[in-house]
């Protein structure tokens, strides 16, 4: 049997490939309107998008969270406009983090999270509370399960005029939380669809 050597069955003659120059040369073609194909053109987009930034008071001590959003898109949304989507996302996500301690879920989060969603935070209620018992910690279970919410920080961006994705920094005593939403404008109300807290 003839032994096939990979490296030699198909050489490469590197001269047919080079020009005078020692530059590679398109074989296929002598045509040098090949090499003047321009790239597609680039969407330019504006330079700076808009970005919001301020602060909003909570609790009795009226602390200040500040919060910062920004838009995907190019448009003007008035400051107060920003101001009350941060607080309403604060709210949000504040309540979401109720409903996944086990808190009694309220008329009012049926406004404000979607079914869907209020049924996958109390899902996960259902598997923390079991593992909480399990550990049977005292102290961890009134931190996790009986403190206040404290919000420190609203991150968030407009996707689209209808679509809002935002990030919230909360602690309950010693225990800290990251909340991301995803918050959808139906029917004249932000509603949030998506909640992941970790």
């Amino acid at each position: 049997m003839k032994k096939i050597c990979f490296a030699d069955s198909d050489p490469l003659d590197e001269d047919k490939y080079l020009d005078s120059k020692g530059m590679f040369t398109n074989s296929s073609s002598d045509d040098a309107s090949d090499y003047d194909t321009a790239p597609p053109p680039i969407k330019k987009m504006p330079n700076k998008l808009p970005t919001y930034d301020g602060v909003f008071l909570v609790g009795v001590s009226q602390r200040k969270v500040p919060y910062h959003i920004s838009l995907a898109y190019d448009d003007t949304i008035s400051e107060e406009k920003m101001f009350s989507m941060a607080m309403h996302t604060c709210r949000v996500a504040c309540i979401a983090l109720d409903i996944a301690r086990g808190h009694p879920i309220m008329p009012v989060m049926n406004k404000m999270l979607s079914s869907d969603c209020i049924k996958k935070l109390h899902n996960m209620w259902v598997m923390v509370g079991e593992h909480l018992r399990e550990l049977n910690d005292p102290i961890l279970n009134f931190e996790v399960c009986r403190l206040p919410v404290n919000p420190h920080l609203v991150n968030g961006i407009m996707v689209e005029p209808t679509h809002f994705e935002g990030v919230v920094r909360m602690t309950t005593g010693y225990e800290q939380y990251w909340t991301s939403l995803s918050l959808k404008y139906k029917r004249g109300e932000w509603i949030c669809t998506y909640a992941d807290i970790g």
